[in-house]
């Protein structure tokens, strides 16, 4: 004021870089949920707070200065460096957060390996990650089969529509466009065939037995 200059004494803020220490789990298939631990996150501030996989950016649930929790994004399978990011105008802070390696579902067996429509079947094998809906299925040549039971090793359900003959069993895994296929096994769909009916006459109330083949459960 008039040519004179009072200025207060200097205060100093202290960017702090973002730090990483774990990555859970490092492996799997697409559409798992994953959480990477650490500190330095910040708040969540939208598209400027992100996760990529690669060149791809994972969906998230939770960013915290702490946690951060999301959804393994669309993936080939193969290893993906993974890297926690903030943005603010054109900077952009980033930390390393470790490699992730995509799997794919692999399928050990299915039980049994013949039988009718509406017979159930079992599918053992592994990484077949946790349920996701219509985005975890078993397809019969291509018919999506009824399921009751799918963990990251085991599969259960039943036996979709289907002409009598051998067909491809195939576990898929789907994140956004991609789409991850376990290893294929065969299933042969049999046909009904009764042998022989006894007794052929009788009352009401009599009981009967009839034979064959390919009734299922």
């Amino acid at each position: 004021s008039g040519g004179g200059l009072v200025q207060a004494g200097t205060a100093y803020f202290q960017v702090a870089g973002l730090a990483v220490s774990s990555l859970a789990p490092s492996s799997g298939p697409i559409g798992i949920p994953f959480t990477i631990t650490g500190a330095g996150f910040g708040a969540y501030d939208g598209t400027n707070t992100r996760v990529r996989f690669g060149v791809s950016t994972a969906a998230l649930s939770l960013w915290n200065d702490t946690t951060i929790t999301g959804t393994i994004p669309a993936l080939a399978a193969g290893d993906w460096s993974v890297v926690v990011e903030r943005q603010q105008g054109a900077n952009v802070s980033s930390v390393a957060a470790g490699t992730f390696t995509a799997t794919a579902p692999s399928v050990a067996g299915i039980f049994p390996s013949s039988g009718p429509i509406g017979a159930p079947f079992t599918i053992s094998g592994s990484q077949f990650g946790v349920y996701g809906g219509a985005n975890t299925r078993v397809k019969f040549n291509g018919v999506v089969a009824p399921l009751s039971v799918w963990t990251d090793n085991l599969i259960t359900g039943t036996v979709p529509a289907l002409s009598t003959g051998t067909v491809d069993v195939v576990v898929e895994r789907q994140q956004g466009a991609e789409v991850s296929a376990g290893s294929v096994s065969s299933f042969t769909v049999v046909e009904i065939v009764p042998g022989a009916m006894a007794p052929v006459a009788g009352p009401i109330g009599t009981v009967f037995t009839i034979t064959g083949s390919g009734f299922g459960p």
